[in-house]
């Protein structure tokens, strides 16, 4: 009995001696770190119920106003947010050989669909997939998808001028989550799905559950992100439980396109990089037909709530103000005066269209921060910081893109920011929506060419308006997003400028897609994707944890509720 006890007492010193160890980090660096909990860190800040991450982070981010960084605790993994742009610069762009991984979901598989997409594969392998498909995001392959794009924002354009008909208030960031489902599944699946019917297809289906968190894989994230050695150890997998739908899928898809069926999509663009099994070439690597179904399966992860977070913030901040609703209304009335139509030239040519995108994404980047894995160990110029291998450092996006060294009164609306004759203002590294360096988004153009295809035709068809009860912009409380609420984001009806629906609908014919718009049926399904259970997972720890139990001044180590947009149709 007794030496149970002392098994029991040596093993208690030894956590505790491992809890301060991996606390002294940082300090032991001198590098500021905001006080922190023993075991937790800062994570019970980082997943709070009260306040947003970004909220907490920009907190901490101003506490240190003269530093290029400073500390936080991820339970027990060390992370340094960098907040100074050249120091950004110098690790992400001219320092990237030490900075090459991006931090991976794929978890202890290293064969799973998860771990073979662009966005988790690292090193040589990065490198070798990345020469393969760049040449699939450029300007001439995306503008082959122009109509298939085109298409669904016509749908788009109007199931929104139908429902404005028909109810007091349209849900506009539901339809926007429907049209990307279209998009995607034209775009990058080569089907059909058809989101805005009454009846829910089964692509959609099980792409909500793609896009959802089980328990189990809520248990997963959290030892992943807690203990990540346990998960290489158990090798566990992060695939979902439909990838073999999607796997059936594509394979559909390629078969169809062997029989001489061609779309112009990114199988199609895929295919052209596809490995041949019986002549290899070292040389010149390509797809093999698991690493297609991973980067379709990407486009779902990646595509849809980061592009519907970013055309619902556009449309409620050009409700909120008027003046560049009616500046935009006006550029792209001349853009089809001058070419008959809306051409994928003109929209790219737009100047003022682009500027409030990037003005929507300064202020409500899709994703608040972005993070890199040190790969090789590193010196901080101009300090005694040394990373190591496995470091991890973030860049608070939300805080440098608000923050009044950098930007103007950087909470107001303001697009001529991002006109050409003032983009010279712009410092390096402090406008970064799709991050910056080699490891910058890869699908930035494809997201962009969505985002301004809707907006445009939109802007023609209607005008925004914000209906009683919907001025702010209210976000979920998301590890990664700044996702808009679902719910909260409805319109008022009425035609713009007095058209008639029939009128609009007469009008969307000369958009440029070359398709006659159909009206949907008035019945919306949601497409939300929930991921809630990954929230509520926590719950009992951070009512545990919560000040009102540990105080945050335990350990210290010395070193906007944003509404809703509406719509008069």
């Amino acid at each position: 009995m007794l030496a149970a006890w002392v098994v029991l007492v040596l093993v208690v010193m030894m956590l505790c001696c491992y809890i301060l160890w991996g606390h002294n980090y940082w300090s032991s660096r001198g590098v500021p770190c905001p006080p922190f909990l023993p075991i937790l860190g800062h994570f019970h800040k980082l997943k709070s119920f009260s306040v947003q991450r970004w909220i907490y982070v920009d907190q901490v981010y101003h506490s240190y106003t003269n530093r290029p960084y400073f500390g936080l605790y991820e339970i027990m993994r060390p992370v340094l947010v960098v907040c100074d742009p050249d120091l950004l610069r110098q690790m992400l762009i001219k320092d990237f050989e030490h900075f090459t991984d991006r931090e991976s979901l794929a978890g202890g598989d290293s064969d799973s669909y998860v771990a073979s997409m662009l966005g988790s594969v690292k090193g040589h392998k990065w490198k070798v997939l990345r020469s393969v498909m760049s040449p699939m995001f450029s300007s001439v392959k995306i503008q082959r998808m122009y109509p298939l794009v085109s298409k669904h924002v016509n749908t788009l354009v109007s199931s929104c001028l139908k429902e404005a008909e028909e109810n007091p208030s349209v849900d506009i960031m539901s339809n926007f989550e429907k049209f990307l489902m279209d998009s995607i599944a034209t775009c990058v699946y080569g089907i059909d799905c058809n989101s805005f019917g009454q009846d829910k297809p089964m692509f959609v289906e099980m792409a909500e559950e793609v896009l959802s968190i089980s328990p189990l894989m809520a248990i997963k994230f959290f030892i992943l992100y807690a203990f990540p050695i346990v998960v290489k150890t158990l090798r566990l997998s992060m695939d979902i439980k439909p990838v073999q739908f999607f796997r059936e899928v594509v394979e559909k898809s390629i078969k169809a396109r062997e029989g001489g069926q061609y779309r112009g999509d990114f199988i199609d663009i895929m295919l052209e990089a596809r490995e041949d099994p019986s002549n290899p070439r070292p040389d010149k690597p390509g797809l093999s037909d698991k690493m297609i179904v991973a980067q379709c399966i990407m486009f779902l992860f990646a595509g849809l709530d980061t592009v519907a977070t970013c055309l619902t913030s556009t449309t409620h901040l050009l409700a909120k103000n008027p003046h560049q609703q009616r500046r935009l209304r006006q550029e792209l009335q001349d853009l089809v005066k001058e070419n008959g139509e809306l051409t994928y030239q003109g929209i790219m040519e737009a100047k003022l269209l682009e500027a409030v995108i990037k003005e929507s994404l300064r202020m409500y980047p899709s994703v608040h921060y972005f993070s890199r894995v040190c790969t090789k160990d590193y010196h901080i110029p101009g300090s005694k910081v040394h990373l190591k291998v496995g470091d991890v450092i973030q860049c608070p996006l939300y805080s440098i893109h608000r923050d009044p060294a950098y930007w103007t009164d950087p909470d107001q609306f303001c697009p001529d920011r991002f006109l050409p004759e003032n983009k010279h203002k712009i410092r390096n590294c402090t406008y970064m929506p799709f991050g910056d360096g080699p490891r910058i988004c890869p699908g930035m153009r494809f997201a962009l060419v969505e985002t301004k295809v809707a907006l445009a035709k939109l802007v023609l068809a209607a005008e925004f308006r914000i209906p009683p009860g919907h001025e702010t912009l209210a976000l979920e409380n998301y590890m990664f997003l700044m996702k808009p609420k679902k719910g909260n984001h409805r319109a008022s009806p009425g035609l713009n400028q007095g058209a008639s629906h029939d009128e609009v609908q007469g009008k969307m014919r000369g958009f440029g897609s070359g398709v006659d718009t159909t009206v949907a049926p008035p019945q919306v399904h949601s497409t939300a994707m929930s991921r809630h259970l990954v929230n509520t997972f926590f719950d009992v720890m951070e009512s545990i944890v919560s000040e009102g139990v540990i105080g945050d001044n335990l350990f210290h180590d010395k070193g906007e509720e944003v509404g809703s947009s509406g719509m008069f149709l």
